[in-house]
Parts: structure tokens; C-alpha cells; sequence
């Protein structure tokens, strides 16, 4: 076929190829002027199709520098390829059905096509890609997790790289992507570079650092049961990184009770944190995270009944303390501690209904009674009276009684006296012990009503007051 030529310049002229010729080597002869005839040069020309692009990964997401896998057919040596409207660049032939190119640095974010020529100028036909322009920073959530690995990730916005296989790599380890999220393969203890990458290893984007922590442990837990109704203060010493290194990557302790969605403890300082305990019953794991999605055991709780306390007697105690006092109430057994006021003591003898506790000394006046299963939550019962000091017995009016008499009414005076209830007094007579029931009169005279047998031995003895069974006079006097 004959084609005209166009001279380009003194040693230079194009043709253009005709079409219509089978696919193959062809001779190309020239001829000038108008003379027909042809300068055979041994000149060759092939025609042969254009390679064609069926495929490329990835096909979203693409960056600027990023390495594409193509694939197609009819790829030859020195083929080249051209996404958009790019110049084409060298592609690497990795077989007739692979190369691999390279994304211009120049080229802007949006869909273009790539295709592909063995000649530098015949294009086949391509597919589309996206590209987006500036690179991608992707955040891994939570930010932190135990050294020993299998914290889920959610990787934020991986969407933005397309529908591909891809993988998370931290500190140097890779774990699969599902469905947006990856495990954290296990490390040492630090911070550790993360990248999210293709299955190839090559790095898609970046992403936020990743901090693994030391394994969670508690070396005590104070106290360790408490009330069904909650609200517990639990303490726990920690064997484990300092709040403060979990807060500075992302982080906060928190405690779950048994099924109970975990709540954030406290800082109490650089090694103890405390927890609050939500309603619960029985006894049930105490579990620490620091992500919000890794739970470890460090203990176990208890749960016992709400204590109901309903009296305590003696009402009336010295200042002094060291009487016994029997606080009664429900579901009491597990009482470890009573409160009067402030001032905190173990009980000595504790039942479902009754508990026995020895009242420590304590300022003048009106202080509450508290029970407590645990040392630290108190349930406050009735109050008792601490006098301002022990009253005083000066004189008994009239200092004799005749045996055999009605029941006579005798005044005890001195005080100052308590207006409670509960006064007694007592007199030992040659070795027999009488017993009178009193009454506050005013503060100077306590009034006893005193009855003594016909036949009772005559004498002379010592009197003394008592206020619920307990000692409430300095002095005593004849009787």
C-alpha cells in the first residue's frame, strides 16, 4: 500500500501506517518525487496489536509514588504505560500478562484511565482508577492494648483505600483486615510504628502509633466485698503502668464487676486507682481494662445484704468509752466494724439479729452508731449519748431504809444527771446485793424506788448508780 510522506526536515519525513495489512513484519520502501520508483532499505515495520489492560490493584485510594500491579495481555519489552493524562513512563514487564507501573507524581486526585503501549504511542484499551491526591493518615481505635496482642482494632476510614486485601503492620508484625478491623499481633512492651499495607507489603497509608502496655494486675483490692445496693469504694494497688502512662497514650483504667459494663476508676495516685461497684449479688470476677476492650481478672467480689440497724443499748455511755454495747438489727453476721460518731472499732461478737462492740472514748454529747461488713461502708443505726463526764453521787435522802417498810422513795442527789432512761442503783450488804429501779428527776437527783425484805440482814453499804447496766457514778455513798 502506498502512503504519502510528510517531510519533517532535511533528513526526516513520516508516514503514517496504512490499515488494512494482517498483523506481522512488513517491508517499507520509499520513493521520491513523483518518480514510482521505491528504495527498498531493507526497512521493517511490524503490526501487531496494542496491548490491552483488564485489570490493576489497587484500583482505589491511589497515591502519588504508589506501585500498581496491571494486569492484561500482549504486554512486550519495553512496554510503557500511561494513567490519565500523564506521560507515559516505563512500565516493569513482568510477563506478558503483568507489569507493574508507577503513579506519577504529578497526577491529581480523581478517575483515570491506565493503559498500556509497546510502542510508546499506540495505546490498548484500559480500565479506571481513583486517586487521592494527598496521602492518607488512618487512626487505629483503641490507640493502646496488652503486650500480649488480640486487641481489635477498628482502622478509621479504611474505606478511603478501596476494596482491597489489606493488612495492619505494627512494630513490625502484619494481621489481617475483616471487615475494618484487625488484631494486634503481639509485641514488647512501647510504643510501636503502625502502617496499614497491601497483601504485598507494600505500605498503603499510615497510620496512628500504637502503645502496648504491660499486663494488668493488681497486688491488693480494698475491700473486697460490699453491698448488694452498690457504691462501694474499691482501692486497688497496681502492679501494672502508672495512669498516668496509660492516659498519655489514649488511655484510662476502668473496672468491671462480674457482666457490668466497665466504669473509669479513679486516680488515687501513681500506683493505686479506685473503682465504684454498680448493684449486683454473689460473688463475681473483678476485672481491670485499660483500652475499654481488653478485660483482665485481678480479683473476685462479694456481695452481702443491706444491713439494717435498729437499736443499741446502753443509750447513755461514759466519755471514757469501754462499755459494751449490743446493736440489733437484720442480717448483721457479716459485721466486721462498728462507728460511734467517728471513732471506728472492730465488733467483738456479731449475729444475724445482734452485734456486741466495745465504745471507744469519745467527745461529750450525741454520737451516731454505725455497722459496717466491710471496714469502709457503714449503715448508721440509732445514736447514743456520750456524757461530758461521770456524775457525781453526794448524798442519799433518806440514808436508811427499815426492812419490811412500803416502798420508799429515795433521792440520790449530785449529778449533773442525764435525763435518759435506764438509771439503777446498787448496794452490797453483808454480801447481798440489792437492786432498785430508778428515774431522772432533774439534773441534781435521781429518784430510786427502794423496797427491802422483812427479813433481810440489817446493815450499812456502799450505793452506786448504774445507767443500762454500765458503772455512771465516781463516787458512792452510804446507804
Amino acid at each position: 500500500k502506498v502512503v504519502y510522506a510528510t517531510v519533517l526536515s532535511d533528513n526526516e519525513i513520516g508516514c503514517d501506517a496504512p490499515e488494512g495489512l494482517a498483523d506481522g513484519r512488513v517491508s517499507l520502501s520509499v520513493a521520491f518525487g513523483t518518480s514510482a520508483r521505491y528504495c527498498d532499505a531493507g526497512l521493517k515495520f511490524e503490526y501487531a496489536p496494542a496491548p490491552v489492560v483488564t485489570d490493576v490493584t489497587p484500583s482505589q485510594g491511589v497515591a502519588r509514588g504508589d506501585v500498581l500491579r496491571v494486569t492484561g495481555r500482549g504486554f512486550r519489552e519495553n512496554c510503557m504505560c500511561r494513567i490519565g493524562a500523564a506521560k507515559p513512563s516505563p512500565a516493569l514487564r513482568l510477563s506478558s500478562s503483568l507489569i507493574e507501573c508507577a503513579v506519577p507524581s504529578s497526577l491529581q486526585r480523581g478517575t483515570h484511565a491506565i493503559k498500556a503501549s509497546n510502542n510508546g504511542v499506540d495505546f490498548g484499551d484500559g480500565v479506571t482508577l481513583q486517586t487521592r491526591g494527598d496521602p492518607i493518615f488512618l487512626k487505629l481505635n483503641p490507640r493502646l492494648g496488652p503486650a500480649t496482642g488480640g486487641t481489635s482494632l477498628l482502622v478509621d476510614s479504611v474505606a478511603l483505600l478501596g476494596d482491597h486485601n489489606l493488612t495492619c503492620s505494627v512494630g513490625g508484625r502484619t494481621t489481617p483486615i475483616i471487615n475494618g478491623s484487625c488484631a494486634s499481633p503481639p509485641s514488647t512492651i512501647g510504643q510501636a510504628v503502625a502502617t496499614i499495607n497491601y497483601v504485598t507489603g507494600r505500605i498503603a497509608a499510615e497510620a496512628s502509633s500504637y502503645y502496648y502496655h504491660a499486663p494488668l494486675r493488681a497486688a491488693s483490692v480494698e475491700p473486697v466485698k460490699g453491698s448488694v445496693a452498690g457504691g462501694t469504694r474499691v482501692v486497688l494497688s497496681l502492679l501494672s503502668d502508672a495512669p498516668s502512662v496509660i492516659e498519655a497514650h489514649g488511655g484510662a483504667y476502668a473496672c468491671s464487676f462480674g457482666d457490668a459494663v466497665p466504669s473509669k476508676a479513679d486516680v488515687v495516685n501513681s500506683t493505686a486507682i479506685a473503682c465504684t461497684v454498680p448493684p449486683g449479688s454473689g460473688v463475681v470476677a473483678l476485672s481491670l481494662t485499660a483500652n475499654g476492650v481488653d478485660l483482665e481478672r485481678v480479683g473476685t467480689f462479694s456481695y452481702y445484704h443491706e444491713l439494717e440497724v435498729n437499736e443499741a443499748s446502753p443509750s447513755t455511755l461514759p466519755p471514757e468509752g469501754g462499755v459494751r454495747v449490743l446493736v440489733q438489727g437484720r442480717y448483721l453476721d457479716q459485721v466486721t466494724h462498728c462507728r460511734f460518731g467517728g471513732v471506728v472499732v472492730e465488733s467483738t461478737h456479731a449475729t444475724a439479729a445482734e452485734v456486741m462492740c466495745e465504745a471507744p472514748p469519745h467527745a461529750s454529747g450525741l454520737a451516731r452508731v454505725g455497722l459496717s461488713a466491710n471496714g469502709v461502708d457503714f449503715v448508721d443505726g440509732p445514736r447514743v449519748y456520750y456524757e461530758s463526764a461521770r456524775p457525781r453521787v453526794d448524798a442519799v435522802r433518806p440514808a436508811f431504809v427499815v426492812p419490811g417498810a412500803p416502798t420508799t422513795t429515795v433521792y440520790v442527789t449530785g449529778g449533773p444527771f442525764a435525763p435518759v432512761e435506764g438509771w439503777r442503783a446498787e448496794v452490797l450488804i453483808d454480801s447481798m446485793e440489792y437492786d432498785f429501779e430508778c428515774a431522772f428527776a432533774n439534773t441534781t437527783h435521781v429518784a430510786c424506788a427502794v423496797s427491802i425484805d422483812e427479813d433481810a440482814p440489817v446493815g450499812r453499804g456502799d450505793l452506786h448508780l448504774l445507767l443500762m447496766d454500765a458503772p455512771a457514778s465516781s463516787g458512792e455513798v452510804g446507804f
